[in-house]
């Protein structure tokens, strides 16, 4: 019994002396804050040789603590299991330096105490200690902050409708539910309606409370920093992450600012619908759904994760009426096996031919389908300076995707000024036209695409299309009378040579010109209509490099006296 007792007393001494903050030693009067009561802690033939521990004025490293550690436990007075867990999370804690180096050592202290008091409730088994308490069954781990905690893994009760999980066994806090469905009857699964989680749970085996196949409720006890439920249903603290739904809820409406669904949340369950809101921020978005969050919820027929951007590993696997998962373009990653076992004629239903799930579809067999879309592109012979030159061809390309494919396309444009399209080209498998604007100003531009199917899809773009230089020709009069004659004069701007022009004129109400003249070197025409009435008149200038300036006169002729 002296043995013992000089053996607790110096390893609290030692425990006291241990200071590694500012390099300061704790004081020897702080030795008589320490309950020295005399434990028995292990038989004096067990003890081995005893510690050699540092005088407390000696300041100590966090070596020390290891050095302490390591011979409890080389001297059986630690179990091995239980020393695994305290040996890493030293390795971590002294990484930087710490302020609770003197309750490391109180904590470790006390848990040896601890466990060789209570040696006859636990059980060492292969994978680690346990004990019961009434119908549970708990695994015991260890912390060097928290001391011994419990994570629930088992129960052996009768069912009933109101299941409860302890906060506390053996004196012991309970921190953790673990697998602790695998081993219940069904009829006890089954009988719970309602499971309550107590505020002392920091981590959930998602999956093995989903064993519960009536529940109804899963309720948190307020106070909890971890978790919270609302309405039922179990969320991390800050309302963000869906962690466990209950099994038998068919529909439900996620909360706006949910962002993500965790793994297994809804694992097994018999949800049909879930209604997601129109997001109004960035905080409404349901950014991520987690691995196998749906896996086996054979009601499911549509889901709706347009906003997400991860998909998790089996997120859906094993729905195997699942028709529809409508992405966007938005979403990059998707996890193995997640639509492993869905339905035959299962579809992902995108926004974009050209996107993240576009290619993990066609690389996994998987049916995938967004609506029929089209772009316009143009093809400039030289560099485009945000308008063409009048006279220059150009090439109008569309793009189509999506849809049915066997893709058709149509051309059309609109002159400067005019209200009514024409037909470029009407639909055919080209997919491209060349076009020359034959006027200065703004050309809008229509391609239109259709698909197998017969749906069309449209895409709308406009070119402004300007003079290459400017043309100052001259007419001589603006009002004649029938039988006289109008001279009309091509001029370039100053500076303009080598040009040649051409010269035209119609009634106003006619569609098609008369050509005076063709391109020549010659400059000047004369015009002598034939009728009273009004005429236009239009001037061409073409460069040395085939630009062409258009200018039109606006000429009145009269009846003769």
């Amino acid at each position: 019994m002296k043995s013992s007792k000089k053996f607790m007393v110096r390893i609290l001494t030692a425990a006291l002396a241990l200071s590694i903050v500012g390099g300061t030693a704790i004081s020897a009067a702080a030795v008589d804050t320490v309950d020295n009561t005399d434990y028995e802690i292990v038989d004096t033939a067990d003890m081995g040789e005893d510690i050699d521990v540092p005088d407390s004025g000696e300041v100590q490293t966090p070596n020390a603590i290891k050095g302490l550690i390591s011979n409890l436990i080389s001297n059986r007075r630690l179990p091995k299991i239980l020393s695994d867990e305290i040996k890493a999370e030293l390795s971590q804690k002294f990484k930087e330096v710490s302020k609770d180096t003197v309750n490391v050592a109180k904590n470790v202290l006390s848990m040896v105490v601890g466990y060789k008091q209570n040696a006859d409730k636990f059980t060492v088994e292969e994978d680690g200690i346990y004990f019961e308490e009434g119908d549970f069954k708990f695994k015991l781990h260890a912390s060097i902050i928290d001391g011994f905690t419990a994570e629930v893994v088992g129960y052996t009760g009768s069912g009933e409708g109101y299941f409860e999980i302890p906060n506390n066994a053996n004196g012991i806090t309970v921190t953790a539910i673990g697998n602790m469905t695998e081993n219940m009857d069904e009829e006890t699964l089954a009988a719970a309606q309602t499971v309550i989680i107590p505020d002392t749970v920091r981590s959930i085996d998602v999956k093995s409370m989903s064993a519960f196949s009536n529940v109804e409720d899963f309720n948190v006890y307020y106070g909890n920093p971890y978790f919270m439920s609302m309405n039922g249903v179990v969320f991390d603290i800050t309302g963000r992450t869906l962690v466990l739904f209950p099994s038998t809820r068919t529909e439900y409406d996620l909360p706006g600012y949910t962002a993500a669904i965790g793994d297994y949340a809804f694992y097994g369950s018999q949800i049909q619908t879930i209604n997601i809101a129109e997001p109004q921020s960035e905080l409404e978005i349901l950014s991520s759904v987690g691995e196998y969050a749906f896996a086996d919820c054979v009601g499911l027929e549509e889901m709706n994760i347009e906003y997400a951007k991860t998909v998790g590993k089996g997120a859906f696997a094993g729905c195997e009426n699942l028709k529809t998962v409508y992405v966007s373009s938005d979403l990059t990653e998707i996890g193995e096996g997640a639509f492993e076992g869905v339905s035959e004629d299962f579809v992902i239903e995108g926004y974009s031919a050209d996107c993240y799930a576009a290619e993990y579809a066609q690389e996994n067999g998987i049916n995938y389908h967004s609506p029929l879309e089209v772009d316009i592109d143009f093809e400039f012979e030289g560099d485009f300076f945000g308008s063409v030159a009048l006279g220059s061809k150009f090439v109008i390309k569309g793009n189509a995707g999506g849809g049915e494919g066997d893709y058709l396309y149509a051309f059309l444009y609109k002159k400067p000024g005019e209200e009514k399209w024409t037909v470029k080209q009407g639909y055919k498998e080209n997919d491209s036209v060349e076009f020359t604007p034959a006027y200065a100003g703004n050309y809008e531009f229509c391609v239109k695409v259709k698909d197998a199917s017969g749906e069309i899809a449209k895409m709308f773009s406009d070119i402004q299309v300007e003079e290459a230089f400017v043309n100052e020709s001259s007419i001589s009069a603006d009002t004649i009378k029938k039988g006289e004659t109008v001279t009309v004069t091509g001029v370039p701007e100053e500076g303009m040579e080598n040009c040649t022009y051409a010269f035209y004129y119609k009634k106003t109400t006619d569609k098609k010109w008369t050509q005076k003249q063709g391109f020549d070197t010659n400059n000047t025409v004369e015009i002598k209509p034939a009728k009273a009435a009004d005429y236009q008149i239009c001037v061409k200038i073409k460069d040395e490099n085939g630009s062409i300036a258009k200018k039109y006169f606006d000429l009145k002729v009269n009846q003769a006296e």
